[in-house]
């Protein structure tokens, strides 16, 4: 589906953006088309739905073969990069950004080896001019200190699924890193409020909550109305596609 598809549905609604959802979730929009959702997909441990709007692709750090490929990333960085880019153009346009990719201190990788990875993913997403879709716990100063050593101009960075403090969300937003949030009543106000001053998504991941639930919460936290975040989002989406 290309950006000039991506068009409002019916009585003038845009469709919801679910922008981060796994092989389960994306199953239960099967024939909706008031939805438009990216599918998360693991390289090498998943494959991407052929009903999917929308593909990522990348290595997680917490993924079960994880130090297998990073031992790949060390002896045959080249062949490694080769596989992935076969996986990538056979996606096509489906194929929106490179990740979830990044830190995660539960990881059996050492915060050296996850830096290396992450820097493999950043330099394919550059080469690609596709954006970065992170997954970051307990290493957003390592995220902050990769975004600092590199151009300004560089491609989009988006850490999905943020649940951090106030603080950490100005740091992010200074350093140029839009967020994508599954909000409940329990998210703090400010939150929601600092986020959607700019580009911003929310997503469904790995949960059973219903995109609509999501949304729900998140224009309840804003004090707007459902449609109007549904157009602003789809917008937002637009913009994350051309980044």
């Amino acid at each position: 589906m290309r950006i000039e598809e991506l068009g409002q549905g019916g009585m003038g609604v845009s469709p919801y953006v679910d922008f981060h959802t796994h092989r389960h979730r994306y199953q239960v929009y099967a024939g909706r088309t008031d939805v438009i959702a990216v599918q998360s997909v693991m390289y090498g441990l998943e494959l991407p739905l052929p009903e999917a709007n929308y593909v990522t692709l990348g290595i997680h750090p917490m993924q079960d073969d994880v130090q297998e490929l990073v031992r790949r990333l060390r002896v045959e960085p080249d062949k490694l990069r080769a596989d992935l880019m076969a996986e990538i153009n056979a996606l096509g346009g489906r194929c929106c950004g490179i990740g979830e990719c990044g830190w995660d201190r539960r990881s059996v990788l050492s915060w050296e080896d996850q830096d290396a990875l992450m820097a493999f993913h950043y330099a394919l997403a550059q080469d690609l001019g596709l954006p970065l879709v992170l997954h970051i716990v307990g290493g957003v100063h390592r995220l902050l200190a990769l975004k600092s050593s590199v151009p300004s101009e560089c491609v989009g960075w988006f850490y999905h699924g943020f649940r951090g403090k106030s603080a950490t969300l100005g740091q992010l937003i200074s350093a140029g890193v839009h967020v994508s949030l599954s909000p409940t009543h329990h998210t703090p106000k400010e939150i929601m409020m600092r986020s959607a001053e700019g580009v911003f998504f929310l997503e469904t991941d790995d949960s059973d909550r219903d995109i609509e639930t999501v949304y729900g919460e998140a224009a309840s936290l804003l004090d707007v109305d459902v449609s109007y975040l549904r157009n602003k989002l789809l917008g937002d989406f637009k913009i994350f596609l051309s980044k």
